[in-house]
């Protein structure tokens, strides 16, 4: 985590998650926390895949060096779609993926088309 530095507050972290210190009382406090937030959207919308920590357990561009975990890079969208949704809504049971894929929700596509090429 980079802090980036503005004239009344401050911004550390990266990606979807940031924290916000604002430096004294502004009028501006809302518009900073708005803009803030939109960033944070917005960079969970350019890599969902990433950004929900899918990363984590699938590798890095979906290729797993943990071998119980399977690697994604190159499945098929649709594929990818279809067990994001089947996880959340408890169709296909993983103890792990039942609890990720909630914060998938509404993104499936982009995942799935971030991994299919790969």
């Amino acid at each position: 985590m980079y802090p980036t530095r503005c004239p009344r507050f401050v911004v550390i972290g990266s990606g979807f998650f940031n924290y916000v210190y604002i430096l004294g009382e502004s009028k501006m406090k809302k518009t900073i926390l708005s803009a803030i937030a939109v960033l944070a959207m917005t960079s969970a919308v350019a890599n969902p895949y990433d950004n929900f920590g899918c990363s984590g357990c699938h590798g890095a561009n979906g290729n797993s060096s943990i071998e119980i975990y399977p690697n994604l890079a190159g499945q098929k969208a649709g594929y990818i779609v279809k067990a994001l949704k089947d996880f959340q809504s408890g169709d296909r049971s993983d103890p792990t993926m039942n609890a990720m894929a909630g914060m998938a929700a509404g993104y499936e596509q982009e995942i799935a088309d971030f991994l299919a090429a790969q």
